[in-house]
């Protein structure tokens, strides 16, 4: 049965579905390097862990890139979608088919059954 939304209160909690069933149809076996960086004897060294997860990595829409500055704007930026496994926080660094990235934006719909992160091409240090 559909519920009219006038009858819901203000405030309310949002009864969202599970997105897991749907989106597993969109998703792809993909694989993520992860880096962690640690100081060891003064000196950073980075180690790349590799995750396999389920996911979608396609261009982001403009809406998501357009209030970067201009030059960074010319980066190349990815949306990725993926299953809750690929666990990375805003700053860290990726690879994703051989190319170096940084997480930019991380969004945690978890609960839903994927993960949304916004990433941008990251130069070597």
């Amino acid at each position: 049965m559909i519920k009219n939304a006038n009858k819901n209160k203000i405030g309310s909690k949002s009864r969202l579905p599970n997105m897991s069933q749907t989106i597993m149809g969109w998703f792809l076996p993909i694989e993520f390097g992860i880096v962690t960086r640690q100081i060891v004897d003064y000196e950073p060294v980075d180690t790349i862990t590799r995750i396999k997860t389920q996911g979608v990595v396609q261009p982001p829409k403009p809406e998501d890139i357009e209030l970067q500055v201009e030059g960074v704007r010319n980066w190349e930026w990815q949306e990725i979608h993926c299953l809750p496994n690929l666990q990375v926080e805003v700053n860290q660094f990726i690879f994703y088919l051989d190319k170096k990235y940084k997480v930019m934006k991380k969004e945690n719909y978890s609960q839903y059954g994927y993960m949304r992160y916004l990433v941008c091409e990251a130069y070597d240090e």
